[in-house]
């Protein structure tokens, strides 16, 4: 049972998170936090008094200063706040966390908000981040700098998903269901609609698209109309020579029609992503494909002239050692893929591990997985490019990107690290725009019906969103 005691009401929710970096089970673990904040010497104090199985830890820490302007005043008192409660936690448990006190979704965006303020050491001395994980995230900022000034100004991204996949993996707690024929053609109608209005935006706003993600869900899990119907109305909206990815996740949804069909119409960069290459763990989490059917779309990719091919894999999947995992790697490196993306197992709510009350694999094998993963991406060439974090990750770890050089995923940059205007198509999908130091956002419904019926005031608010 977790107790949350603050006048703060925005608190509750970060210092709850805080809890749960060390006690991940708060039903099983008794843990009350109390919250104080109180003024001293023109500044916001920050009490936090954690008690935890039968033993209790006290922190004060400084946060804002009283002349601060009101959004410096509530970000540093968070700040302060998460922190004096990640101490308590700390020295009440006996260890720390790999990010330290950082629970956000992007660190890398959190180092480049100290550099910029010249507290870039607050990163490791403050917020207790260890050194690998700085040194991790000063490389991604070398890497994405070079990439980000090599990038038109005035340009934008696009991503395009579709929900459907053939099978619903166990993890996944996307906004995917299993394809229907009937919706899929609702859907595909309604997306061509929002997609052919977006083109007509950045036509009035003089924007040039420098990257397309055809997402999901499974595109590839479309029809070959239905496929052609989406990709002629992003060729039409959008014209062609920017970064194209297809998503084609899953092999058994990739044909040599559909292959056909993306070099047609200038897809440069293909996911195919295995996730693991045990053919046991595949059945286990609900993929309906083999390893070898894995290689072979490899081989199918490349003899259609693909040669920037992704894969993604997981560390910390229901069942899987060390052992298996350095199996995994051994193979893909095999395949020789221009990008790896090393996934951190995140059980979330919507997914069928959540149902089925799964627990992590043990956090120090999760972590020897993640940092194999890391060795065998440079062993390969490969660097590190972007970086993000999900809720109720194995070991409190993080999700990396790593590309050969000149093979990075510019999209991924711009989406996870918001370094650029994203306008964003489909069901769940959410468009962002950068104005100044704020990012603002607009999401599409969720629900696939209401989308479908929707359309036409999706594109009227995108239009407006985009406009103002």
């Amino acid at each position: 049972m977790l107790e949350i005691q603050t006048e703060k009401e925005f608190m509750k929710n970060e210092l709850a998170e805080e809890v749960r970096m060390f006690f991940p089970e708060t039903e099983q673990a008794k843990v009350s936090v109390q919250h104080t904040a109180f003024c001293e010497n023109e500044h916001t104090m920050h009490r936090v008094l954690v008690q935890a199985e039968g033993k209790h830890a006290q922190c004060t820490l400084q946060g804002a200063a009283e002349d601060q302007p009101p959004m410096i005043q509530k970000r540093l008192d968070k700040r302060a706040a998460k922190l004096a409660t990640y101490r308590c936690l700390e020295t009440l448990c006996g260890h720390g966390q790999p990010w330290g006190s950082l629970t956000g979704v992007r660190p890398v965006s959190m180092l480049r908000q100290l550099k910029r303020e010249h507290n870039e050491t607050q990163f490791t001395d403050v917020l207790g981040v260890k050194p690998e994980k700085a040194a991790l995230s000063e490389e991604i900022i070398r890497v994405q700098d070079d990439m980000m000034a090599k990038a038109d100004k005035n340009s934008v991204c696009v991503y395009v998903g579709i929900p459907f996949c053939v099978t619903r993996c166990s993890y996944c707690s996307f906004p995917a269901v299993v394809a229907k024929k009937g919706q899929r053609e609702a859907y595909v109608s309604a997306l061509v609609k929002e997609i052919s209005a977006t083109g007509r935006l950045l036509k009035d706003e003089q924007k040039q698209v420098c990257a397309v993600y055809l997402g999901g869900g499974t595109p590839t899990a479309l029809t070959d109309e239905q496929l052609f119907t989406v990709m002629q109305a992003i060729q039409d909206a959008f014209g062609t020579g920017y970064e194209y990815t297809l998503e084609a996740g899953r092999p058994d949804t990739i044909t040599e029609e559909k292959l056909s069909l993306a070099r047609k119409f200038g897809v440069n960069r293909l996911c195919i992503n295995p996730q693991t290459m045990q053919d046991r763990t595949l059945q286990r989490i609900g993929r309906r494909h083999t390893a070898a059917e894995i290689v072979d779309c490899y081989t199918l990719a490349r003899k259609f002239g693909f040669s920037h091919i992704n894969a993604d894999i997981i560390a910390g999947l229901p069942g899987e050692s060390p052992a298996d995992f350095a199996d995994t790697l051994l193979q893909i490196k095999a395949l020789a893929p221009s990008s790896l993306t090393c996934h951190t197992l995140s059980i979330k709510r919507g997914s069928k591990l959540i149902e089925e009350q799964y627990l992590h694999e043990n956090a120090a094998d999760v972590a020897a997985m993640v940092d194999l993963a890391r060795q065998t991406a440079y062993e390969m060439g490969m660097q590190p490019y972007y970086l993000y974090r999900q809720k109720h990750m194995a070991g409190n770890l993080e999700n990396v990107g790593y590309a050969k050089p000149g093979d990075a995923c510019l999209y991924n940059v711009a989406m996870m690290d918001e370094m650029m205007d994203v306008l964003a198509l489909g069901v769940g999908a959410v468009s962002k725009r950068i104005v100044g130091s704020q990012i603002l956002r607009r999401p599409n419904p969720r629900d696939i019906a209401l989308y479908i019926q929707r359309i036409e005031e999706i594109c009227e608010q995108k239009s407006a969103f985009f406009h103002g």
